[in-house]
C-alpha cells in the first residue's frame, strides 16, 4: 500500500504550483519588492508541493548507485519520504546539516582523480528545496549571458546568442575572442561577501552559512549540478559580477567574450582580478585565458566557430568531442559481446543525443556523416546468424533514426522564469467596455484581450 501511494501524486500539479510561486517570486525581484520577495519565499519554503519535489528529486532521479553514500542508502521507501517531509517540515527555518563523505573518483578517460562531495539524504533535499526558492530570485537579477543554471535547456538558445554576436550586423569580423576558463573548485572566498549577495530569509541564509563552516565546495562545473545543487547556485551567485564586468556568455567554468576593436583584454583581466579581491578569491582561480580570431576559428563547448571574410558563419562539432562519439559509437559496433538488437538499444540514445545538440551545425562536410558508421554497424548486423538483409536493414534505420524520441519516461523540471513571457496585466475601461492590456517585460509583445 505504502509503495503505490506515490502514485496517487500528481507531479505535473506540484510542478505548477511551485512554478507559479516562483514566477511571483520573479517578478516581485523585477520590480523591486524585496519585502514583498521574502513573503512569498516563506510561502514557498512551507509549500508541500516544493517539499515533495525535493524529496523526488533526490530520491528517485539523482541516484547514482556507484556512489558510496554518507548514511548508506540508495534509495527510499515511502515511509522514509514520509518522515523526511516531516523533517523538513517541522525543521526547514533552523535545518542543522550533518556531516558529509568524501569520495574519490577516477575519471579514466582523462586519467585524473576528482573529490565529490556526498551530503545525507535529508540534507540533499534541503538543499533541492532551498535551490527552488533562491533560484527565481537569483535569475531575476543574473546577467542575461549567463546560462549555467538551465544549461540542458537553453543550449540551444545559447548557440543562438553567440550567432547573434557574430553576425553581419554585430560586424562580427572586427571582434576578437577572448576565453576564460576558471578553476571548477572555488575554496577560498569571502563567506560574508556571499551571504550578502543572498536575497532570501535570514533562517536560510544561517542554514547556508552552517552548510559552509562544515566544508561545502563550490563548484562551477554546471555537470554537477544534480549531486551538489546548492554549491553550484552559490557559486553562480557569487560570480554574477563577474558576468556583468565581461559582459559575455558564461556556461560553468567557461567564459566566453567579444572584445571590440577599441577594447583592451588586460583591463577587463584586471577588473576581475579587483572583483576576486574583493571577494576574497585567489588569482590563481583564472586557470587559462585565450585569444582567438573570429577567422581563424574557436572551439567552445563541443563546437568549434569560424567567420569567413564573407562574414558568413561557420559552425560544426569540434574534433575532440566528434573523436569521442566515433569512439564511443564504434567500440559498441565492435564488440561481440553484444547482440544486434542490444546494439541497437545502446547506439540510439548515443546518436539521437549527438544528432539534438549539433542539429543548428553544418553537417553537410562528408567528414561528419555518418554514412560509413551506418556500413559498418549494417556489416556487423548482418554477420549474425539470427539477421539476414531485411532485419539488419530495419535494426539499422531503428538505431540511426533521428526523427524517433524516447517516450518512455515524462521529465517534470521546472522550466527557467527567465526565458519565457513575463506578462504583467493591467484593467482599464475604453468606451464602456473593459479591456486587460498584458505586455511581456522582455520581448515588449503585447496583447488585449477584451473581458
Amino acid at each position: 500500500m505504502f509503495n503505490n501511494n506515490s502514485s496517487f501524486i500528481s507531479w505535473e500539479k506540484a510542478c505548477l504550483n511551485v512554478f507559479r510561486l516562483q514566477r511571483r517570486i520573479y517578478k516581485s525581484v523585477c520590480v523591486g519588492d524585496f519585502s514583498y520577495t521574502l513573503r512569498l519565499q516563506k510561502l514557498l519554503l512551507v509549500s508541500s508541493s516544493a517539499r515533495l519535489l525535493a524529496i523526488r528529486m533526490v530520491a528517485d532521479k539523482v541516484v547514482d548507485k556507484n556512489l558510496d553514500y554518507s548514511d548508506n542508502k540508495v534509495s527510499l521507501n515511502f515511509l522514509e519520504k514520509f518522515q523526511i517531509n516531516n523533517t523538513l517540515f517541522q525543521n526547514a527555518n533552523n535545518w542543522s546539516p550533518g556531516k558529509y563523505k568524501e569520495v574519490i573518483i577516477s575519471q579514466t578517460s582523462l586519467g585524473k582523480f576528482s573529490s565529490l562531495q556526498i551530503w545525507s539524504i535529508p540534507d540533499r533535499c534541503w538543499q533541492f528545496l532551498v535551490r527552488l526558492i533562491i533560484d527565481p530570485a537569483y535569475i531575476a537579477i543574473s546577467f542575461p549571458g549567463n546560462f549555467s543554471l538551465y544549461f540542458s535547456q537553453l543550449v540551444h538558445k545559447m548557440q543562438k546568442s553567440i550567432f547573434l554576436k557574430l553576425n553581419k550586423q554585430s560586424y562580427g569580423l572586427q571582434k576578437r575572442i577572448l576565453i576564460i576558463h576558471f578553476l571548477n573548485k572555488v575554496e577560498n572566498f569571502s563567506c560574508s561577501f556571499l551571504l550578502k549577495k543572498i536575497l532570501a530569509p535570514r533562517s536560510i541564509k544561517l542554514g547556508i552559512f552552517r552548510f559552509l563552516k562544515l566544508g561545502l565546495k563550490l563548484d562551477l562545473n554546471y555537470k554537477s549540478d544534480k549531486i551538489n545543487p546548492l554549491g553550484f547556485l552559490l557559486v553562480n551567485v557569487l560570480f554574477n559580477d563577474v558576468d556583468y564586468i565581461s559582459n559575455g556568455i558564461r556556461v560553468g567554468e567557461n567564459l566566453l567574450v567579444f572584445l571590440k576593436p577599441s577594447e583592451n583584454e588586460f583591463n577587463l583581466l584586471n577588473k576581475i582580478v579587483e572583483f576576486f579581491y574583493l571577494a576574497g578569491i585567489n588569482k590563481e582561480e583564472l586557470s587559462t585565458v585565450d585569444l582567438f580570431s573570429v577567422q581563424n576559428g574557436f572551439d567552445f563547448l563541443d563546437w568549434h566557430y569560424k567567420l569567413y571574410p564573407t562574414g558568413e558563419i561557420y559552425c560544426v562539432p569540434s574534433s575532440i568531442s566528434y573523436n569521442i562519439f566515433l569512439r564511443r559509437v564504434k567500440n559498441i559496433i565492435n564488440n561481440s559481446n553484444y547482440g544486434a538488437k542490444a546494439k541497437v538499444a545502446k547506439l540510439f540514445p548515443i546518436i539521437q543525443e549527438w544528432n539534438s545538440y549539433n542539429k543548428f551545425c553544418d553537417l553537410k562536410s562528408s567528414y561528419f556523416s555518418l554514412f560509413f558508421l551506418k556500413k559498418r554497424a549494417f556489416k556487423s548486423f548482418k554477420k549474425e546468424s539470427k539477421q539476414d538483409l531485411y532485419s539488419s536493414k530495419i535494426l539499422l534505420n531503428r538505431a540511426f533514426n533521428s526523427k524517433l524520441f524516447n517516450r518512455s519516461g515524462m521529465d517534470f523540471s521546472l522550466p527557467s522564469c527567465n526565458y519565457s513571457h513575463l506578462i504583467f496585466c493591467s484593467n482599464f475601461l475604453n468606451n464602456q467596455v473593459k479591456l486587460n492590456f498584458s505586455i511581456c517585460i522582455h520581448c515588449g509583445m503585447s496583447a488585449t484581450l477584451s473581458s
